[in-house]
Order: C-alpha cells, then sequence, then structure tokens
C-alpha cells in the first residue's frame, strides 16, 4: 500500500484501532503510519496525527465544527507528556497522555471502562 504516496495526493487519510483485530491504543497506529512497513511510505509523525483529527473532521463535512482546535470549535482533545509531532517512531508507542478534555471538560482520573468512555463521548451536547 502506497500510504505516503496517497496522502500526498490530496486523500483525507482517516485513521482507526482496527479493534477488535488490534489494540485500541491509537499510538501504535500511529506507529505504524510514521514506520511504515513499505519503505518510502511511512508518514511524518504530524501527518499521522491528522489522520486522527482534521482528515476524518472533512470526511465527515464537520471541520467547521471539530478536527482543529480553534475559536467557535469543540474543544475535545488530549494532552501527552511528549510532543507528537517531533518524538522519534521508537517512542511513541510509549507517550503517555495527561489528560482528556470532551467537549471543553476534563476527564475526571478515574479509570472506567470503555463502554463508559465511549458513551461520554456519543452524548449529544447540550444547549447552554
Amino acid at each position: 500500500m502506497p500510504l505516503k504516496t496517497i496522502y500526498d495526493a490530496g486523500v483525507a487519510l482517516c485513521a482507526t484501532s482496527d479493534s477488535p483485530i488490534q489494540s485500541l491504543d491509537p499510538f501504535l497506529q500511529l506507529l505504524g503510519m510514521v514506520d511504515f512497513s513499505v519503505p518510502g511510505e511511512s508518514l511524518s509523525n504530524f501527518e499521522a496525527l491528522r489522520c486522527y483529527t482534521i482528515n476524518p473532521a472533512r470526511v465527515v463535512g464537520q471541520d467547521d465544527s471539530f478536527g482543529t482546535l480553534e475559536l467557535g470549535k469543540e474543544a475535545s482533545f488530549f494532552t501527552t507528556e511528549s510532543d507528537l509531532t517531533s518524538v522519534g517512531a521508537n517512542a511513541i508507542s510509549g507517550v503517555q497522555v495527561i489528560s482528556t478534555y470532551i467537549r471543553g471538560k476534563k476527564l475526571g482520573q478515574k479509570k472506567g471502562s470503555i463502554s463508559e468512555f465511549l458513551r461520554l463521548m456519543l452524548r449529544c451536547p447540550r444547549k447552554i
């Protein structure tokens, strides 16, 4: 698969976890794109991150609402201990998430199930 060639042609690639076939860990998928098995077809860290952020928003026609952090857009994002745009490929899978924000609200440190997390993410926003 010519991953970089497709990306450079302007195709909005979208990333996923491929669960339950593979781990839900998105960092393993980032690693797979940055350290791609086909020589010369790896994405940069920044390009791989776009496959989880702005590209999916564009594909579903919602890039005016989410996909980047801008005034007036939904503020759902996470912070990490390392800069994902510059960390080496060998360190991507070890990056630790510091905090997660869904619609501008910080999630508590409570450990919950994946289903609880998904319910929170898919909940309809309330009007203010």
